[in-house]
């Protein structure tokens, strides 16, 4: 790379250097549009299936930390929750170690439309990367791996 700050990097062929940031945002967006469009027919969000997929991995877990995981506001979990109680599943107790804290954790349907939507979300996902050959894939998960070795896993429990 060569270049000057504030002006475009070149190639060692004289091309410019692509703007990684925007590909990778682009990438990210067109999968975010795919994974939206592949909850349709469970009927649920993006938030919400992230939210069971917290819970299932920490359960039961309290309201807070599911906030917490989140990184919302306390009371948007509680909406949250409650969408999901509403249709079965999740279900809320009384926390055994503090009764005045609550805990959530998954119920069978939850487990059963996690199952189906990871099945679904690996076929999209094979769908969406098979445009690159098994050597490029491997390469891009190398590379993004090493991009997020340092970014935390908000799905698992922090204890």
């Amino acid at each position: 790379m060569t270049g000057k700050p504030g002006l475009p990097e070149s190639t060692a062929d004289g091309e410019p250097e692509p703007d990684l940031g925007e590909l990778l945002r682009r990438a990210s967006h067109a999968m975010r549009h795919r994974f939206a469009e592949l909850l349709k027919p469970w009927d649920l969000s993006p938030h919400q299936l992230r939210a069971l997929r917290v819970i299932s991995s920490n359960e039961p877990l309290r309201l807070r930390e599911l906030a917490d995981y989140l990184r919302v506001n306390p009371r948007s979990v509680t909406e949250v929750v409650d969408a999901l109680t509403e249709r079965n599943l999740a279900e809320r107790a009384s926390d055994p170690e503090d009764r005045r804290a609550t805990t959530v954790s998954t119920t069978a349907e939850a487990r059963r439309l996690l199952a189906e939507v990871e099945r679904a979300s690996r076929v999209d996902a094979g769908d969406f990367f098979g445009r690159l050959t098994a050597s490029e894939r491997n390469q891009l998960a190398k590379l993004l791996g090493r991009l997020t070795a340092d970014v935390p896993d908000h799905h698992r429990r922090r204890r």
